[in-house]
Parts: structure tokens; sequence; C-alpha cells
């Protein structure tokens, strides 16, 4: 996990989107990839600000590859998050099992 990533429990205010697990507020882009690659975190929290995907070092086509079969509910936290994947079509892929 991201060193700089924030961990803590899920509250009641993201219970619905996440019953178990771990909620995550991420301060930067790479923080955002390795929140998506644990498999321990259920919800995302983005921070209002522009996450720069492109720069995150991944050579993949999809920067935040999801398994189909894992609950994640990735949301704003406290105003507009945006992310930009520097021309990339596909920012979020969905992975077929």
């Amino acid at each position: 996990m991201h060193p700089t990533a924030l961990r803590e429990r899920v509250g009641p205010r993201v219970r619905s989107f996440a019953q178990k697990g771990l909620s995550l507020r991420v301060p930067e882009a790479s923080a955002l990839v390795d929140a998506v690659k644990n498999s321990d975190v259920t919800c995302i929290r983005l921070a209002p600000m522009v996450y720069d995907l492109s720069k995150t070092g991944t050579n993949d086509t999809h920067v935040l590859q999801v398994p189909n079969d894992r609950t994640l509910a990735i949301m704003g936290d406290g105003g507009h998050a945006t992310l930009d994947g520097g021309g990339r079509r596909m920012l979020i892929f969905i992975e077929q099992r």
C-alpha cells in the first residue's frame, strides 16, 4: 500500500458502498493506483484535486484495472475530483473473468 494513503475503517458515511474492508482517502495519483490494486480496499475517497494518471509509471493501456468480482466504490470526498489520463481513452477497466 502506498505510504501516504490514509488507512481507516469504513464509517457510516460510506457504509452503503462498502460493508467490509478499508476506506482510503488518496492524496495523489500513485496512491490511487495502489489503492485500486489492493483487494482489501472497498472504498476510495478522492480529494478535490486533479489526479494526473499519465505520470503514474504504468505502461498499461488501462490505468485502473478492477476485477469484476470485486466491490469497489470510487467517490469524491469534499469537492470535485478529476481523473486526467493524459489522452488515454480508457482509464478504468473492469476485467472479465
